[in-house]
């Protein structure tokens, strides 16, 4: 990697974790983290989620403090920026937020969306939510900001995106589409993005959608009209991804063409509930409806992994000095799901398929071999 750009992340004292260096290709949008439990991969997602609040250019801080107990790192540096915790002091026990993300004066992005992996296979309706206006453009950006940060002080990033009434988000824009709305204010457009990238990344799901008087939300598909409530937690999974990323992108941009945000993503644990090929194809669709997005994501899928172009995948690993770096796995895409197992997971599967037969399932398998290098002519005990 010494030939190209590359991303230089240095956190000290991650809560839990202890110090981690990452040194990833930055000619690439896509960057993974695998790792054993235990390793990091949840808390540096975290960590770095202030380092891009920080850069996104339409994020407002909004004044919250949070106890230096539960702040999750010392220092997160990028390259040569950083954001210090000791320069952000409100008292010797508070840590100002504001005076965290002021701290980097590079703004590279226009939006962050972040997407715990709890909550997320769930479709509950809030019974207590009334639906109401989503409010002006800035409004709404300064709302999705609050988001943020209050997830950071009350410890609620696991579930940040996840715990949203999906209805309720879809019924709300639903209201702005009149013929009186202001245009800066009628958010159809979030529908049919989401609509249109789940479409795209599985075509059994329609580009319609309908709500009922009693505030029911129908999608369509393989061509029947299926209330949410009614999906399985596998494709609510996927709505909720990419209705996180649109909501979030329509809040802090108010952009019509929300595909084309330059944006960043980050995504906890992303083969969470969904099925194989889900799991095979999330990650590819996604670089392809989000070309200017950047995605930062943890797995514990060997099959997320086995779709990864080179540079995209690296493996955290805690080495002897304590540290926790990272190493990059080589071309997964072009590699048999059997060796990437094996040099990434030490899983070997012939091992493990050796181990779980019985003798008399080994002794015939060997009587087998032999009659067909027999038959072939390889068996030449001459």
């Amino acid at each position: 990697m010494s030939n190209k750009p590359i991303q230089e992340w240095k956190i000290t004292n991650l809560k839990g974790v202890g110090d981690v260096e990452l040194t990833l290709d930055a000619s690439k949008r896509v960057f993974v983290f695998f790792g054993s439990n235990g390793v990091g991969k949840t808390k540096t997602l975290e960590a770095l989620l202030y380092f891009l609040l920080a850069q996104n250019k339409n994020f407002i801080p909004k004044g919250h403090a949070l106890k230096i107990s539960d702040n999750i790192f010392q220092s997160i540096c990028l390259n040569n920026l950083c954001i210090n915790v000791k320069n952000a002091l409100l008292s010797e026990n508070e840590v100002y937020l504001p005076n965290m993300f002021n701290q980097v004066e590079v703004k590279n992005y226009d939006s962050v969306a972040y997407i715990g992996a709890k909550q997320r296979g769930s479709s509950e309706k809030d019974s207590n939510h009334r639906n109401k206006s989503m409010g002006s453009s800035e409004s709404r950006k300064s709302t999705h900001s609050e988001l943020f940060e209050l997830a950071i002080v009350n410890g609620n990033l696991d579930r940040l995106g996840m715990n949203q009434d999906i209805h309720h988000w879809f019924i709300e824009r639903a209201q702005s589409v009149n013929p009186y709305q202001k245009s800066d204010d009628n958010r159809q457009v979030d529908i049919d993005t989401v609509l249109s990238a789940l479409s795209t990344l599985d075509d059994r799901i329609g580009k319609t959608l309908n709500v009922d008087g009693d505030d029911n939300v129908y999608l369509t598909i393989e061509g029947q009209e299926t209330e949410l409530n009614e999906l399985s937690s596998g494709f609510i999974s996927v709505v909720k991804i990419i209705q996180a990323i649109v909501s979030a992108y329509s809040a802090f941009t108010n952009e019509q063409d929300l595909l084309n945000v330059k944006g960043v993503v980050l995504i906890d644990e992303i083969e969470s509930h969904l099925h194989v090929e889900w799991q095979t194809r999330i990650i590819p669709t996604l670089k392809e409806l989000f070309p200017n997005t950047t995605f930062y994501i943890a797995t514990h899928s060997p099959l997320v992994l086995s779709q990864l172009d080179e540079g995209e995948a690296y493996l955290l690993k805690r080495e002897e000095d304590g540290v926790v770096r990272s190493h990059v796995i080589d071309s997964p895409n072009k590699r048999i799901l059997a060796n990437v197992l094996r040099d990434t997971f030490d899983i070997d599967l012939n091992a493990l398929k050796r181990e779980s037969m019985q003798d008399s399932d080994q002794d015939l398998a060997k009587t087998r071999l032999l009659k067909l290098l027999r038959e072939t002519g390889g068996d030449n005990d001459e």
